[in-house]
């Protein structure tokens, strides 16, 4: 059970007059499964950049390992392409996905957005 902590983090972007994050302290416990949501422009991509350390702050962050963002870009080679084209260019980077996984989370369950798919086949492929 081992913890991401975050403590007194202020934050803002160059040139701004708002602090983005303002001495904020928490824990997370690296078992929980979590999701950042919230409106645009509140903080969620930001943060992760800064546990990636894509920028200077203030405070300290802590974790037990590296971190890994998985904003996936779709190439303009893979726009109209089919499902398993798609399926197979994310096995890259999670080999464990099978294309069968992939295009039945797109077809077959409610999700929005590509981001809601890619969570729940990741997670599902650890629990394994």
């Amino acid at each position: 059970m081992a913890q991401i902590q975050v403590a007194n983090l202020t934050f803002c972007y160059e040139g701004s007059f708002d602090n983005i994050f303002e001495d904020v302290s928490f824990s997370i416990d690296t078992n929980w499964k979590l999701g950042f949501i919230g409106r645009n422009g509140r903080g969620k991509t930001t943060f992760l950049q800064l546990l990636l350390g894509k920028h200077a702050y203030t405070g300290t962050i802590s974790a037990p390992r590296g971190f890994d963002y998985f904003p996936y870009r779709i190439s303009e080679e893979m726009e109209g392409r089919c499902v398993s084209d798609f399926a197979e260019e994310l096995k890259k980077f999670q080999p464990s996905l099978e294309v069968e996984d992939v295009e039945d989370a797109i077809y077959n369950q409610d999700v929005t957005d590509l981001a809601d798919v890619l969570v729940k086949l990741v997670k599902e492929s650890k629990e394994e």
